[in-house]
């Protein structure tokens, strides 16, 4: 069965749905008037995302946001890059230049943020493929299509009431108690949430606590 129509006939979630119900594999292309997204399915598992707004690599950009990466040693490793058969961050893995677990946190960061923001689209076209799609680009993940769709719904109805609490992005938090095991059992703090804590100094603002958090922005947020 073909896969083929507009956005407002037929909604990226049930889209999800159908595509994890029947295992589907191929590549589900979503285009709206802003960008185009390809996401990559096997058996309805979620295993590539594609972006055409990508102009650098998006891990490579929210890391030097972050201040975790230089971007004269990630224009370097890129140039390095075309020359043999090693990817930038491998090349810059190995100069202990970059942080392998940071690098992993920044590609859930921009999946989980292009997942989000597709979800939302009301207009545009889709289209699925039961052919492999070109990998170059593409960022590979290993993730089930049910859990995306629960967790995305969660997020777009929780978010409203999550906003209004939120201080501007150019505040400066600051602490009024030590994070105690009382404090942390007490308001089922998780990991996230402590991590968030930590990055809390006074001196940074919310926009780079949320980008040194290497978690999807609703997560810091949160």
């Amino acid at each position: 069965m073909a896969l083929l129509g507009t956005l407002k006939g037929f909604g990226v979630t049930e889209i999800f749905q159908l595509i994890s119900q029947q295992m589907k594999t191929g590549t589900l292309i979503l285009t709206s008037p802003e960008s185009t997204v390809s996401i990559i399915f096997n058996n309805g598992v979620i295993e590539g995302i594609k972006s055409d707004r990508w102009e650098l690599d998006p891990r490579a950009e929210n890391l030097i946001r972050a201040g975790f990466l230089s971007e004269k040693d990630y224009r370097a490793a890129v140039e390095n890059e075309k020359k043999n058969s090693h990817r930038w961050h491998d090349i810059l893995s190995k100069q202990g230049k970059l942080n392998e677990t940071f690098l992993q946190r920044a590609s859930n960061v921009v999946i989980k943020t292009v997942l989000l923001e597709v979800f939302q689209w009301k207009e545009g076209n889709y289209r699925f493929e039961d052919w492999d799609l070109d990998t170059e680009n593409v960022l590979s993940c290993n993730i089930p299509s049910e859990g995306v769709i629960l967790d995305t719904l969660r997020i777009i109805d929780e978010w409203p009431m999550i906003k209004q609490k939120i201080p501007p992005v150019d505040y400066c938090p600051v602490t009024i108690l030590p994070l105690t095991e009382e404090i942390v059992r007490e308001h089922r703090l998780t990991a996230v949430d402590m991590h968030v804590y930590d990055l809390i100094d006074e001196q940074k603002n919310v926009e780079c606590i949320v980008r040194q958090s290497l978690e999807p922005p609703f997560e810091a947020l949160s």
